[in-house]
Parts: C-alpha cells; sequence; structure tokens
C-alpha cells in the first residue's frame, strides 16, 4: 500500500506466513488488515499535505493525486480470499485510501477501486510465485511517477463489476516516495527518493508528530542530503558516529530539523509540532543511552528547532523557502 504521489508512495504490508501453519494460523484478523489501511490513509494524507505544498521548494516533481495505492501481491496467497474481500481486489492494484479534499477526492475515486489503467499506463500482472513482494506496485508508481506533473489524468478504474473512466488533474510534488513499514520496531529513515516510516511510529505518535517526523524525513530529500552525503565520502555502520563521519551526520540532522519547520509552516501545519514531537517523545526516540551520535540529544534539538521558528520573518510568505535553502547543492565539509 502505498502513499498518494501517483508513483510514490505505498506501505509496504507483506504477510509472510509459514508453510507449516495450520489453515487458522494462517489467517490474520480483519482488523489488522483494516489498522493498516487507515495508518496508509493517515500517513498518505499527511504526505501529500507536505509534499504538495512544498513542491515550490523541491527541484524534481511528480504528479501528485491523492490516491493511496496497494498491489494484490503485497499479501501472501495464504490470505487472499481475505485480502480481496477486505480491501475489493479486482486486479493487480486497487486503490487502498483516498485522502480527504484530495485531486483523487474531488475526482469521485474511492477506496476499493480496481485500477485498470491510468492514462493508458497499464499495471503490470502480478507474478505467480505465491510469495509477497512489491515489484508491481513499485513499477506502476515509478511508470505513474514519469508522467508531467500537473497534466489531465484518465483513470480507468472497476467498481463493484462496473467499468468507469475517471479525468483526474494531479498536483506537482516534491519526488519522494512514502511508505509504511509494518512492525512496531520505531524506524524513520530517507534512502533519497524514499522515506520510510513504520507502523509503530504511527502507534506511538501523536497526529502533530506524526507530520513533524514525516517533515523532518521529507527535508532530507528537499536538501539532497543522501547524494551529498555519497559526495562526501561519508562512512555507513559504526563508522558513521565518529570523526569527519558524526560531525557530517550531525549537520545534515541539524540541517533537516531546521527545514523541517518550514515544510510544516507551508502547509498548514504549527511548526511547534517539530517541538513536541522532541518534548513527548525525544526520550523512545533518542534511545536515552544508547543514542546514537550522528544526532543531537532531544534538548539540543529542541533548542535549535526553537531558534529556527523564531527566526522566521513575520510577514514570511507561503510558501516560504529560508534564505540558507539555496546552499543545498554545496559539497559536505
Amino acid at each position: 500500500m502505498h502513499l498518494i504521489l501517483p508513483a510514490l508512495l505505498l506501505a509496504t504490508v507483506a504477510f509472510v506466513t509459514s508453510a507449516a501453519a495450520s489453515p487458522v494460523e494462517r489467517q490474520v484478523p480483519d482488523s489488522v488488515l483494516l489498522r493498516l489501511r487507515d495508518h496508509d490513509a493517515a500517513l498518505g494524507e499527511v504526505a501529500w499535505r507536505l509534499a504538495t505544498a512544498n513542491a515550490a521548494l523541491c527541484e524534481d516533481r511528480i504528479p501528485a493525486t491523492g490516491a493511496v495505492l496497494h498491489a494484490r501481491n503485497q499479501y501472501s496467497d495464504a490470505i487472499a480470499p481475505q485480502v480481496e474481500r477486505v480491501y475489493g481486489f479486482a486486479g493487480s492494484i486497487a486503490i487502498a485510501a483516498v485522502v480527504p479534499g484530495s485531486q483523487a477526492d474531488r475526482a469521485g475515486l474511492l477506496a476499493g477501486d480496481t485500477v485498470l489503467a491510468v492514462s493508458g499506463i497499464v499495471p503490470p500482472t502480478a507474478d505467480s510465485d505465491g510469495e509477497p513482494d512489491t515489484r508491481v506496485r513499485d513499477e506502476f508508481e515509478t511508470r505513474l511517477a514519469g508522467l508531467p506533473p500537473a497534466a489531465a489524468m484518465a483513470w480507468q478504474i472497476q467498481r463493484r463489476g462496473q467499468n468507469l473512466l475517471l479525468q483526474l488533474q494531479p498536483q506537482p510534488a516534491c519526488r519522494v516516495r512514502f511508505e509504511l513499514v509494518p512492525g512496531q520496531r520505531l524506524i524513520a529513515r530517507n534512502t533519497g527518493e524514499l522515506v520510510q516510516l513504520s507502523a509503530g511510529y504511527l502507534d506511538l505518535l501523536d497526529p502533530g508528530s506524526v507530520a513533524a517526523a514525516v517533515a523532518h524525513e521529507l527535508a532530507h530529500s528537499v536538501l539532497l542530503h543522501r547524494s551529498r552525503l555519497v559526495a562526501a565520502g561519508v562512512a555507513k555502520g559504526l563508522l558513521a558516529e565518529f570523526g569527519r563521519n558524526g560531525r557530517l551526520n550531525r549537520q545534515i540532522e541539524r540541517e533537516a530539523d531546521a527545514l523541517s519547520v518550514h515544510l510544516l509552516r507551508n502547509a498548514g501545519f504549527d511548526p511547534d509540532f517539530a517541538v513536541q514531537l522532541w518534548k513527548r517523545h525525544g526520550g523512545r526516540i533518542a534511545g536515552g543511552l544508547f543514542r546514537s551520535r550522528t544526532h543531537d540529544s532531544p534538548e539540543e534539538r529542541i533548542r535549535r528547532i526553537q531558534a529556527e521558528i523564531a527566526a522566521i520573518p513575520e510577514a514570511a510568505p507561503i510558501p516560504y523557502a529560508p534564505d540558507w535553502l539555496h546552499r543545498r547543492h554545496d559539497p559536505l565539509r
């Protein structure tokens, strides 16, 4: 299940079941599937708001629709009848949720619609190996991302056995993919064009803190941090915490915290959500004594974020980009 930019944003939900398990043991409660859908919808709405409201700050854009997509073969064949009943799959790709007020919502798309084609792009056929994976979803969304960011789209869907053709006018958004990761482990990371947030975060955080966490990860993409780290030869793993590696990793985290304030404000969120994230949840997220030294302490992050908020000009427009954003192409030193 992905998010909302018609080519970037699904939530990876792969139910892997043991071949030795009994039929009863292989079943997943409907409540689990519905909870995953709710998480996808919540993450999708926040990501859609942030990615579209801040499109002017991003150098590379894709068409955003507000349709949260997922693929049939993200789920094990062992629960195929249940998945089709709960989610309404009649093909390889379906809509998991629609962001209220989005372009997809205004066009009349609904959760449970099966996607037959979008502007002539037909979803790949699901493989038959029975193993859950995201290849079908990824390929489809990658092709959709190649469409012009503001060109009208024609969505061919199937709804309760009837084929419909709906016209949709997308909105440009930052080229970033948002993915929900199943499980309670706290995961928030950015690989450049992919932002991943775990279900554990959605369960732990209040809505404002979720927005702040997503804004922080989006800021890494806007600031081109992944490619700049690679160009600077910054090491990963244990070496990431020491010497020059640690200093540059802390630098990009400070930059992402600072920019997240502006991304939140541009999207109509309270910039103070970034402060509250660390006040309310910093101890749990940072890891206490085991905190990675690639990040400042929660107290230091709060201090820096508050200073960035205080520095926003009183009459700053929306969207607003801080003066220092133009340095995003500078090599990390």
